[in-house]
């Protein structure tokens, strides 16, 4: 693990690393100094006080000078690069204490600091200039610790360097010191991490050790979880703190530990320590740290495999491409790294990745990948709409006066343009809220009384089941339902397919409906909005269609759900213009700041509380499902103390899914023992929603696509209150539920059995159920309820966006409230994009190039690029 700090205090820069105050007589090695830069200014071996107070004060200690331009409070004095190890490391050396580990560690720090070195930049402002210039060169000095503050007086082990790396890098063009640049550093932090351990992995083995992968990380062969349990004191004494405080992000827990912090031990040496280390461990755990040791002795030679890095390199392409188009190139050799650690040197991993059909090009300044496989799917999908075009007949051939008098401008020329589109593939795009289920009412009628039929599916239950179907889409159902059923492929030969909500889609499931359609002789029309949420799996299929595949769309615009001031807004958001939007709505006084969370939570509570009892529906959204929670749970209790719903009366099994990857699920690490799996389809051997028990049942990882994997967890429940489905299921008396529909408790048997509003009965083992109060805006899209009140503190910004703000937002009928504890971050994070590049833009806007590398690329590419065709006006191709 690699965490990157930034220091602006010289003061705490300067007492932070010659003594750390947490450390015993003897636990810390002396500091080294490294970097070129270091080197410049004749900084060699053991650090000296007076060179580093010097530097952090910004004083060149070979001249006495200032070295760089800027001196004032808030200058940034540098960056702690802090690399941890597994714990097992840390403990195998506090209780073998053999110098070997220690130098295997520094040189694993010290090369991959190299590496970072390589890759400073410093800023060029000169001559009208405003770009970065590389300069591989820096200043650090390198501290390596061996435990953790103390708790009940004695350290736990916790090998660990600061590598302190000084705002200072030279550029030799213009011969001046200047402040270094790390932005794009720090968003490889995980690479360099992952490169850190897979080289002392190696040095490890090479030792004698035996490693073993989990799933985040690695560890010592033999030292099981409960052995390092027992040495891991500080980190259960920090996650109790985090637990109090509600505090899930790790950011936030890892500022927890100056609020613990045991006064200064000076008295225990490390011979010591370790003896006291060694006391608390069982007669068969001391067996087994003996076993390593003698196999320390007398080490064999290892064997890296190089088939090794194949496989780590095919494992980290199937895990990332199975939801991304393309991925900067260091995410994946992070995972590839992590999947071979101690069986593959990290050069081997290089060469495997080099030596695969993989193409590269640049985004943002950053080297990116796809593979041949998904370019080919997204070509496949678009060369299908292109072709298409032109090609066939009305769809149902209408004029204007043949609008509903009622229907605005927008829904007019939206009608229009469909019902007369002579393209095999249409689209209409359509904000939020702005009257597209009454438009696609209309226009099922019409295509209809030419003849034809229309056959409706949406991504999800509720957008297909629910809203599909009050809208007169009586059989509709999900894409997923359309792609296994027979019944429903043979009912679409030659007729009309119409696939809602499709910005969720992703491009292997689009690139399937085109091929489905294909085969059916069907034509398709795509409702959705780019600008709203997209799919979990890769690709972004809608913007691809409109922007490279040409196709015109028909478009809603005017909004209808909301009114006045509200309405604004809204449409600025749509629009992109965040900033435009978030000021029409502190306009209104909707956009409340609440520093302490309580307070906060409590305001939100209260605030859904008055709008329910004055009989206005409400949705409550939150950008991660860990502040959800937080609404949750202060919601319930003020539910509870006003009696709309009754005491916790029940803890009934509930099932979260750990979402994990194909990749992943047939990977056995990556379970745990109670995890809970269910097949979402039959198997050999197993039939649709049959259950395992990791630890109980052997997991049958060959059948990995055709299971789900789940955390079992609890969920305490009263009479009144709310839940919501998590997954398609069937209740105990026989009766259908769908994902994301609530019900209300009516009443809870002893055994924990569920009534539910509808007479319907869950078992206490159901499991696919969670409370349904609060939900993410990717739960809420589709939804529309009077009042929307969103809680969106600092914690969860990560998972904030444009795209999620714009949602969140548009939920409301009549009103909107924002709850955060800082305005403008989180104006800050609405105004990102979680806009995906795809492989086709990859390929096609790369940003210049050396001419070598343009050869390069153009080379990789040529097979994949799609001719741009002539648009075809003969037309009639398909009779229909």
């Amino acid at each position: 693990m690699l965490r990157i700090t930034p220091q602006i205090s010289s003061a705490r820069a300067k007492d932070y690393y010659s003594t750390a105050d947490y450390f015993t007589e003897g636990h810390e090695i002396r500091g080294i100094w490294g970097g070129k830069g270091a080197a410049h200014l004749s900084l060699h071996g053991t650090i000296e006080k007076a060179a580093w107070d010097a530097l952090c004060d910004n004083i060149n200690p070979k001249t006495g000078e200032q070295l760089t331009a800027r001196k004032n409070d808030y200058r940034r004095v540098g960056w702690d690069f802090t690399f941890d190890v597994p714990k097992s490391v840390s403990l195998l050396f506090a209780l073998t204490k053999d110098p070997r580990i220690i130098d295997a560690f520094s040189q694993s720090v010290d090369e991959t600091m190299l590496d970072i070195e390589s890759e400073l930049h410093v800023r060029v402002r000169s001559k009208g200039q405003d770009t970065d210039r590389l300069t591989s060169n820096g200043i650090w000095g390198r501290y390596v610790h061996t435990t953790t503050r103390p708790t009940d007086g004695v350290p736990d082990p916790h090998l660990h360097a600061h590598c302190f790396l000084f705002n200072a890098s030279y550029d030799a063009y213009e011969n001046q010191w200047k402040a270094a640049q790390i932005a794009e550093i720090k968003q490889d932090g995980n690479y360099f991490g992952a490169l850190m351990h897979s080289r002392l992995a190696v040095r490890l083995v090479e030792l004698g050790i035996p490693l073993e992968r989990t799933a985040k990380s690695w560890r010592v062969a033999g030292l099981d979880q409960i052995t390092e349990s027992k040495f891991s004191r500080r980190t259960k004494e920090i996650e109790k703190l985090a637990k109090q405080l509600g505090i899930t992000d790790p950011a936030e827990k890892a500022k927890l530990g100056a609020l613990t912090r045991d006064g200064k031990i000076k008295h225990l040496s490390f011979d010591e320590l370790r003896a006291t280390w060694l006391s608390w461990l069982t007669p068969d755990e001391s067996d087994v740290m003996q076993r390593i040791e003698r196999g320390m002795q007398n080490p064999a030679t290892p064997v890296f495999n190089a088939a090794t890095a194949k496989e780590a390199i095919a494992f980290a392409a199937e895990h990332h491409f199975e939801r991304e188009s393309v991925i900067p190139e260091r995410m994946l050799l992070t995972t590839a790294l992590h999947h071979a650690i101690g069986q593959a040197t990290p050069e081997s991993v290089f060469a495997a990745q080099r030596g695969t059909d993989f193409i590269t090009g640049e985004d943002k300044g950053r080297r990116m990948v796809t593979s041949p496989a998904v370019l080919e799917e997204e070509r496949r999908m678009i060369r299908f709409a292109r072709d298409g075009r032109n090609t066939c007949c009305a769809l149902a051939p209408i004029q204007e006066n043949d609008v509903p008098a009622w229907f605005n401008k927008d829904q007019k020329q939206a009608l229009v343009h469909l019902c007369n589109s002579s393209d095999r593939v249409v689209l209409l795009r359509g904000s939020a809220g702005t009257g597209k289920s009454t438009l696609l009412s209309t226009l099922k009628q019409k295509i209809e009384s030419n003849g034809k039929q229309i056959f409706a599916f949406a991504p999800s239950t509720d957008a297909s089941r629910g809203v599909l179907r009050e809208i007169g889409f009586d059989n509709a159902e999900t894409v997923a339902h359309l792609l296994a059923s027979p019944q429903a492929q043979t009912a679409i030969q030659n007729q009309v397919i119409l696939i809602d909500e499709s910005g969720l889609l992703g491009s292997p499931t689009m690139a399937k409906i085109f091929d489905l359609a294909d085969r059916a002789n069907a034509r398709i029309i795509i409702c959705g909005d780019r600008y709203q949420h997209h799919s979990v799996e890769r690709g972004a299929a809608l913007r691809l269609l409109e922007e490279e595949a040409g196709i015109r769309s028909a478009r809603l615009t005017e909004i209808l759900r909301q009114k006045d001031r509200y309405k604004q807004a809204v449409a600025y958001l749509s629009q992109g213009r965040v900033e435009a939007g978030f000021k029409a709505l502190e306009d209104l006084n909707w956009v409340h700041e609440i520093a302490d969370p309580q307070t906060r939570y409590d305001r939100i509570a209260a605030e859904y509380l008055q709008a329910t009892e004055a009989g206005k529906s409400v949705i409550l959204v939150s950008p991660t499902h860990a502040e959800s929670g937080k609404v949750t749970r202060t919601l319930r209790g003020l539910l509870q103390r006003e009696g709309n719903i009754g005491e916790d009366k029940a803890s009934v099994l509930k099932l979260t899914n750990r979402n994990l990857t194909l990749a992943q699920r047939g990977d056995a690490v990556n379970y745990a023992d109670n995890d809970i799996i269910v097949f979402t389809q039959n198997a050999p051997g197993y039939t649709k929603g049959t259950r395992l028990t990791v630890g109980i049942d052997p997991v049958p990882l060959h059948l990995a696509h055709r299971f789900s994997v789940y955390h079992a967890g609890e969920l305490a429940l009263a009479q009144g209150d709310v839940i919501r489905i998590t997954a398609n299921a069937a209740t105990a008396d026989g009766h259908r539920v769908s994902n994301g529909h609530t019900y209300t408790i009516r009443s809870i048997a002893r055994d924990g059995t569920l009534t539910l509003n509808n007479g319907w009965h869950l078992g206490s083992r159901f499991g696919q159920i969670d409370y349904g109060y609060c939900g993410t805006s990717h739960a809420s899209q589709g939804k529309t309820k009077d009042v929307v009140i969103v809680a969106a503190s600092t914690e969860s910004f990560p998972a904030v966006s444009r795209e999620q703000a714009y949602v969140s937002i548009s939920r409301g009928r009549s009103r909107c409230s924002i709850y955060s504890d800082d305005k403008e971050g989180l104006l800050e994070a609405a105004s990102g994009t979680s806009d995906r590049i795809s492989a086709t833009e990859l390929v096609g806007r790369n940003p210049t190039l050396s001419p070598h590398r343009r050869r390069v690329l153009q080379q990789s590419i040529e097979p994949y690029i799609i001719p741009q065709p002539t648009l075809q006006r003969d037309g009639g191709r398909y009779d229909y």
